[in-house]
């Protein structure tokens, strides 16, 4: 799904400068990576914002700078994103801090339950959510994919790294551990209509009106039943690297059956891009989010799909492309209301009480670093890079570093921050140092054979 926020509320510098290779300066000269993987690294706890951390929690990442005079600063200051960890990995490895990279990884590693799953999120300062105290807690197989693609991406480009360094076996079998539950997720029934395609994982959370009025979060524990176009296209990359890796079947086989099931079941021709998934009754989510055009043109460029990803390219440039206060980016979703649930729309916007996406301008930067992947994909490589610079020219400014989430005039309550966070930022180092020309033997979200 696009929302990716879950419904609940010095010398840093020369050692970290000297960690990054020789891409990362060259890259640099257009987008200052280095300012911002400074940034990543500081958000990795302990740290100012959280000086003290749950010892089974050291070293992973605070999501988002949230100012301690906001509203949600109780809530998330200290909350860290399985996606954005895995983000954060990458974006590492991708400028050449691989030792940072190991130790982002390692503590990952120590997370991954018993049947291969992670949580959705993390309280830093305390073990929740933990086997004991799980309520409110999120599981969803893209973001746990997303991990094992990250332990992936490190095994295939960490230079020198070889099969008996003993950080290999480890990181070889924590990926395959995250597999399992992939594996587990999947529909294998050929007379159930999500047939071939991954589950969504455990546990949903809906906003509610209580009965002061108020807007309020509803939790319900159990499997989720619905599959997401995004999901299946995280676990497509997964396996597929996986088996790139190992050479088992196991993920070859599945991972081809998600791709041709994808697209035989949620590509919508009329919209030239993918819906957003399918219930377990087999009714079509027919919201269109902008994840299943821009990642779903590099899912099919991979698969061999290059006139349909065409398609999906058009439909960005045509339908998400959307501006905000002299800056060009792309919106999250399309002709669809901003809140689903009638009663939340008008709660937040009672003047507007139907108001959509496309009625104001909004842009999602972390999405919109999609979009950049996908011309780069199709060969536009000189578009992405000149869009990208444009983005870089806005935040430069703030030589501390970051990206924010979202830019608009104010945020979307449970769904779109403003705040810096590092899935944008993470995704501004790889799409940088990917644009750069720094060759890596299997790079960042590429087919793999």
């Amino acid at each position: 799904m696009a929302c990716k926020l879950p419904l609940i509320f010095p010398a840093l510098a020369l050692a970290l400068l000297a960690s990054c290779g020789q891409g990362s300066r060259r890259s640099a000269a257009d987008f200052q990576v280095e300012q911002h993987v400074r940034w990543l690294a500081s958000r990795m706890a302990p740290n100012r914002t959280l000086p003290v951390v749950h010892p089974s929690r050291q070293n992973l990442i605070l999501s988002y700078d949230v100012p301690e005079s906001d509203a949600g600063y109780p809530h998330l200051h200290n909350k860290s994103f399985a996606y954005d960890n895995a983000l954060a990995a990458i974006a590492f490895a991708s400028a050449g801090d691989w030792d940072r990279a190991e130790k982002l990884l390692v503590s990952q590693s120590t997370l991954v339950r018993n049947d291969g799953s992670l949580w959705f999120n993390y309280n830093l300062a305390i073990d929740w959510p933990s086997e004991t105290d799980a309520g409110f807690a999120l599981i969803r197989t893209g973001a746990v994919a997303w991990t094992g693609y990250a332990f992936c991406y490190f095994l295939e480009n960490r230079p020198g790294l070889s099969r008996e360094d003993k950080i290999y076996p480890m990181f070889l079998n924590t990926a395959r551990k995250i597999a399992g539950f992939i594996l587990s997720a999947t529909i294998t029934r050929p007379s159930d209509p999500l047939y071939g395609l991954v589950t969504g994982g455990s546990n949903t959370i809906t906003l509610t009106l209580d009965t002061a009025g108020r807007v309020a979060e509803k939790w319900f524990e159990g499997p989720v039943t619905w599959a997401s176009t995004e999901h299946n296209i995280d676990a497509h990359l997964f396996l597929c690297h996986l088996y790139a890796l190992t050479r088992d079947p196991q993920y070859r086989d599945p991972a081809e059956r998600i791709a041709a099931q994808t697209l035989k079941v949620l590509w919508s021709d009329r919209d030239g891009q993918f819906f957003r998934g399918i219930k377990g009754n087999g009714v079509i989510d027919s919201v269109l989010a902008l994840d299943c055009a821009a990642w779903a043109a590099v899912f099919l460029r991979n698969i061999g799909r290059d006139s349909l990803a065409d398609r999906c390219l058009a439909v960005l440039e045509q339908d998400y492309r959307n501006t905000y206060n002299g800056l060009t980016g792309y919106r999250p979703y399309l002709r669809t209301p901003v809140y689903e649930t009638k009663e939340i729309n008008r709660f937040y916007y009672p003047e507007s009480p139907g108001l959509q996406w496309g009625d104001f301008p909004f842009l999602w930067m972390e999405g919109g670093y999609g979009v950049l992947l996908a011309l780069e994909a199709a060969g536009k490589k000189d578009e992405a890079r000149a869009v990208l610079k444009t983005w870089f020219a806005r935040f430069s400014a703030d030589t501390l570093g970051g990206i924010p989430y979202s830019v608009a005039e104010q945020p979307v309550p449970y769904q779109f921050t403003l705040w810096k966070s590092v899935a944008s930022t993470a995704w501004h180092v790889i799409l940088a140092e990917h644009l750069s020309g720094k060759k890596m033997k299997r790079p960042f979200f590429s087919r793999a054979e």
